[in-house]
């Protein structure tokens, strides 16, 4: 009985059909985790405050304290590793210029899911008739969540810019560029947020009563 072997068509056809499954079943678990890390991280900035400490709204000089220094690292790493997983190696030719879709998904995704949690980052003080704002205006909302959310949202549109690129980027420049913007942005807004950031929110409305 003849050996077949490699140079033999119909075995080629196998394992390149074989190979491409492989890289189908491989190509989709990358891109639910990513989706995954993604939204948790959306959910994290508004649910979790970022990690970042919060200025009560109700409650004058009540300062929330922040998260274990471990667990935003491990949320920074999370989150910049699923940033990197989406992006696609063929971006989709087929209508108008060369996008990468799923990076595209997962910009919008990070956008909308930031926006949809960011109110819990203080919504949960007002739990009874008596929990009212402190300042007028209900200082410092809306701007504690939209600092927090800075990183997040704006890493969101540069990756939407960066999709728009298709394959006129290499895929390890469209993996890692949003990875490093989110990072860089929250290490400067980690390292500013107590000695400026609360000092700042702390105080008077700049918006004047």
């Amino acid at each position: 009985m003849e050996k077949r072997n490699m140079s033999d068509p119909s075995a080629m056809t196998h394992f390149r059909a074989g190979r491409r499954r492989v890289n189908q079943v491989l190509r989709f678990a990358q891109l639910t985790t990513g989706v995954a890390i993604v939204l948790a991280a959306g959910i994290w900035t508004g649910v979790g405050d970022g990690g970042l400490e919060t200025v009560s709204l109700v409650r004058s000089g009540l300062v929330y304290p922040e998260t274990h220094p471990g667990n935003w690292v491990l949320m920074l790493l999370l989150t910049a590793t699923g940033l990197a997983l989406l992006s696609s190696p063929s971006p989709d030719r087929s209508n108008g210029p060369l996008i990468d879709t799923m990076q595209l998904v997962g910009a919008v995704l990070l956008f909308l899911t930031t926006l949809v949690f960011l109110p819990f980052v203080s919504g949960f003080e007002f739990v009874g008739p008596s929990d009212q704002c402190h300042e007028q205006g209900c200082w410092p909302r809306p701007f504690q969540e939209l600092l927090i959310a800075v990183p997040s949202l704006c890493t969101a549109l540069a990756m939407g810019v960066i999709a728009f690129s298709g394959n006129r980027l290499h895929q390890w420049k469209r993996a890692l560029v949003p990875s490093g913007i989110y990072a860089v942005l929250a290490l400067i807004q980690h390292a500013t947020w107590h000695p400026f950031i609360i000092p700042f929110l702390s105080g008077p409305s700049p918006l004047g009563p």
